[in-house]
């Protein structure tokens, strides 16, 4: 693929992003280098289990209000990690009250991260806006783009 069919996928994907309403931009990071990109995608399709369940129920393979996301890895070779782009259509109460639903969801990305990669570290920001678009397709364009990127089965 030449630089320029590159740059055209990036832009197709920035064009396809524009079209949905993502509700949250979520970093995952390993905190370890020694983490390679295999494991970095089960790690992620765990999360993704994790995170569906949570949101929406026993029954989250097939359930409509699934999350749905698109995340590229970055730096896979020297700090793995997770750019995420997420839409969580309805989020859960916490069951003790003590949290607003939003506090709870953050609280249940960190202890699942945490469950899958120990030395990890989380990032939630609700609401991203077009830039976070623009940041997480920045290295679309460079040589390992198809393998850098994922999208969830919640579309």
């Amino acid at each position: 693929m030449t630089l320029s069919e590159r740059k055209e996928m990036q832009r197709a994907i920035r064009k396809m992003l524009s079209t949905y309403e993502f509700t949250h931009f979520i970093t995952l990071s390993t905190n370890n280098p020694m983490v390679k990109q295999l494991r970095m995608r089960g790690t992620l399709k765990a999360f993704d289990a994790h995170l569906s369940r949570y949101v929406a129920g026993p029954k989250w393979q097939r359930h409509p209000m699934r999350p749905f996301w698109f995340a590229t890895l970055e730096k896979p070779d020297t700090h793995p990690h997770w750019h995420m782009l997420a839409r969580i259509e309805k989020l859960p109460e916490d069951p003790e009250g003590l949290s607003s639903p939003q506090e709870h969801l953050e609280l249940k990305i960190r202890v699942s991260w945490s469950k899958l990669c120990p030395t990890g570290s989380i990032a939630v920001r609700p609401d991203p806006n077009i830039g976070a678009q623009h940041y997480i397709t920045k290295d679309l364009a460079s040589w390992r783009a198809i393998e850098l990127f994922e999208v969830s089965g919640g579309m």
